[in-house]
C-alpha cells in the first residue's frame, strides 16, 4: 500500500490504482482502492471520494456506474462529484439533496446511464448511511464482529436479508446482477440508516458489488478485525482479485471493477 499527502478532497472517477492508498484525516485515517475488472476488457466506472464539511462532517462515497447502460463511468462520477461541495442548508439533508438533483438530471436527460451509491457521513464519531442500489456499508468493531450492514436494493439480497436465502445461495444466486433501484430511474428511492455511534477501532468500509460479490461478508469482517487499516485495505483487495480470477466453473468469483473505502 501506498501512503501519500493527500488533503480532501480527494475523488477518483475512471481511475486505476495499482495498489490501496491511505491517508489521514481529521480524528482518523482512510484507505481506499478503485480498479477496473482485471479480467474484462473496459474503463473503470466506479468513482470514490472523501470529503470534509466545513470541518464538521466527513463523507464517504462509493458509486457503481452501471456497465449495462451507456455512460455508466459519468453517472458515478457526476454522483460523487455532486457530494464534493454540496449547498448545505440547515432545513435540507445534503446529501439526500445531491442524490435526487443527480436522479433528476439523468432521468431529464434521458441519458439512459445509472449508477449505484453508497454514503456515509461522519459527525462527533456517529456514522449515518445512505445507499441506492447494491453498493453496500458494513461497521466492523476490532474483533471482526459485524455491527452494521446496509440491505442490497436487489430481489436476491433482499430474500437474503428476510431469511429466505443464507448468503452461500445467495452469492451463487443466478439473478444476483439484478438490481431494483437505482440512481437513473424515476422512482429512485434512499434508503437512509439510523446514526450509528463508533467506539474505538471499529472499522467502516464501503464498496462497490466488486468487493460483495466475491468476497462473504464474514470474511471481510475477519480481514478487518485486530488488524492495521494497511493490512486490512490489501487484504481485502488481494483476495477479491484472487477470486475475479478463478476459472469459468468456480463456485463463485465475479469478475467487475472493484472500489472500497475504509
Amino acid at each position: 500500500m501506498s501512503s501519500g499527502n493527500y488533503s480532501l478532497p480527494v475523488l477518483f472517477a475512471g481511475r486505476d490504482l495499482d495498489e490501496p492508498i491511505a491517508f489521514s484525516i481529521r480524528d482518523g485515517e482512510i484507505a481506499l482502492f478503485t480498479h477496473a475488472s482485471p479480467t474484462l476488457s473496459h474503463d473503470n466506472e466506479d468513482a470514490v471520494g472523501v470529503f470534509d464539511w466545513k470541518g464538521e462532517t466527513v463523507v464517504l462515497v462509493v458509486a457503481d456506474g452501471l456497465g449495462g447502460l451507456p455512460r455508466g463511468g459519468d453517472a458515478s462520477h457526476r454522483m460523487v462529484e455532486s457530494l464534493s461541495q454540496p449547498k448545505i442548508k440547515e432545513s435540507v439533508d445534503p446529501v439526500v439533496a445531491c442524490l435526487e438533483s443527480v436522479n433528476k438530471s439523468l432521468v431529464s436527460g434521458n441519458s439512459g446511464s445509472g449508477t449505484t451509491v453508497s454514503v456515509v457521513t461522519i459527525e462527533r464519531r456517529a456514522i449515518r448511511s445512505y445507499h441506492v442500489g447494491d453498493s453496500a456499508t458494513m461497521v466492523i468493531g476490532r474483533r471482526g464482529r459485524i455491527k452494521f450492514q446496509t440491505t442490497p436494493h436487489s430481489p436476491v439480497g433482499i430474500a437474503e436479508a428476510s431469511g429466505e436465502f443464507d448468503e452461500e445461495t445467495a452469492m451463487i444466486h443466478p439473478n444476483r446482477h439484478v438490481i431494483n433501484n437505482i440512481i437513473g430511474m424515476p422512482d429512485m428511492w434512499i434508503d437512509i440508516g439510523k446514526p450509528v455511534q463508533l467506539a474505538d477501532l471499529d472499522t467502516v468500509i464501503l464498496a462497490s458489488d466488486g468487493l460483495w460479490d466475491n468476497l462473504y461478508r464474514g470474511e471481510v469482517a475477519g480481514l478487518v478485525g485486530n488488524r492495521s487499516l494497511m493490512e486490512c485495505a490489501n487484504g481485502i483487495f488481494r483476495m477479491a482479485i484472487d477470486r475475479m480470477k478463478r476459472k469459468p466453473g468456480s463456485d463463485f468469483g465475479k469478475p467487475d471493477d472493484l472500489s472500497f473505502i475504509l
